[in-house]
């Protein structure tokens, strides 16, 4: 991964928010063969079937809070990222979508029966304030399930590896804290501080099938902005991740892993 660089929870967020506004048209299309395989463990493990109230929160494209909806729930999702917002409407003109601050959600108190977030807690400037929201607006018996990346993380580390090279002075300012943490016992504290109680932490062994091993740095580029590269560096840049992604070829498919976690709790 890239430096770390220390930073207060409105720089993290200032860095934050143009990732995912940059990415919102092309993220759930680049990224579907990953973070879909979370979606169902992580609706199971939040107990969302018809009738369920749901909050998906940093919801992006909608891709968690479509599926609640297709299991029958009553669905909301909220993000930061307008534009991500935007396309979520878009998408899934039938669920409501909002913008709106995971450390400080505006809903009452114990308004959901089920809290989901996919693949976003690591990247959150004050995840303990995430969690606390969650539970807050959780109704007792309510249960809570976030997917997170499980590092180290082969997919990504090919491309981080190769992006220090090209662009040696990239560094995020003020690094989200649970970037690169995969330790269960910590993560299993940071929701029973939150408040949740039967939390568990669990491995979900995610393998991103890719036809050809330069789609991984496709879809990985879509995040970040590289117009500072020549067409050579870019080419060269593309080409070092196809490379490194060869090693997972079998029967002529590329089987990249991106091992996942899912943390879950309930809401006494």
């Amino acid at each position: 991964m890239t430096d770390r660089g220390e930073g207060s929870a409105a720089e993290i967020t200032a860095v934050q928010k143009p990732i995912w506004n940059r990415g919102a048209e092309t993220y759930a299309q680049a990224f579907a063969g990953s973070v879909d395989q979370g979606v169902a463990p992580t609706l199971d493990r939040a107990g969302v079937c018809a009738g369920t109230r749901v909050l998906d929160v940093a919801t992006g494209p909608g891709i968690v809070a479509a599926a609640a909806a297709e299991r029958g729930a009553t669905t909301t999702g909220v993000d930061f990222a307008a534009d991500m917002i935007a396309v979520a409407r878009r998408r899934h003109p039938g669920i409501a979508f909002e913008v709106a601050d995971a450390c400080n959600l505006f809903f009452e108190d114990a308004s959901f029966d089920s809290v989901v977030m996919g693949f976003a807690l690591f990247l959150m400037a004050e995840p303990d304030a995430v969690l606390r929201e969650a539970r807050r607006v959780l109704a007792p018996g309510g249960r809570a399930c976030f997917s997170i990346w499980d590092w180290p993380v082969p997919g990504f580390d090919l491309f981080y590896s190769a992006m220090a090279k090209y662009l040696p002075q990239e560094s995020i300012v003020g690094e989200p804290p649970l970037m690169g943490v995969s330790d269960r016992d910590l993560l299993a504290g940071m929701l029973e501080s939150a408040g949740f109680a039967d939390v568990k932490v669990e491995p979900l062994p995610i393998v991103w099938e890719l036809a050809e091993p330069e789609q991984l740095f496709d879809a990985l580029a879509t995040l970040r902005d590289f117009s500072s590269l020549s067409e050579e560096a870019l080419r060269e840049f593309r080409a070092e991740v196809g490379a490194g992604a060869r090693a997972y070829q079998r029967d002529g498919r590329f089987f990249v892993p991106f091992p996942a976690l899912l943390l879950s709790g309930t809401r006494p």
